[in-house]
């Protein structure tokens, strides 16, 4: 359905509105989720085809996620990691 023409996609989405339309009000709900559902599923298809022609900045994406200084710890962390490990497994067994 990717490939289809502009006319046959108007037409479709002409036949879609007048079956939505024609749905009884107890399903109007479970519709309106479909299609939020399917919008949701349209942008991320659509952003994963964006982001395969540029390369992607990771830490501006962590950043705008607001993944970028979102845990706590000590600052040397990343460096000393194994001794942190160390410490915690020996309080925790012994």
């Amino acid at each position: 359905m990717d490939a289809m023409e502009p006319d046959a996609v108007e037409q479709k989405r002409q036949q879609l509105i007048q079956e939505i339309q024609t749905l009884p009000a107890s399903v109007l709900q479970e519709a309106a989720d479909l299609i939020a559902q399917l919008h949701r599923k349209a942008k991320t298809l659509s952003t994963a085809k964006s982001s395969d022609k540029e390369v992607a900045n990771p830490y501006q994406e962590l950043k705008e996620f607001g993944l970028i200084g979102c845990g706590e710890g000590p600052s040397d962390l990343s460096v000393n990691y194994k001794k942190y490990l160390a410490e915690s497994w020996g309080k925790k067994y012994g």
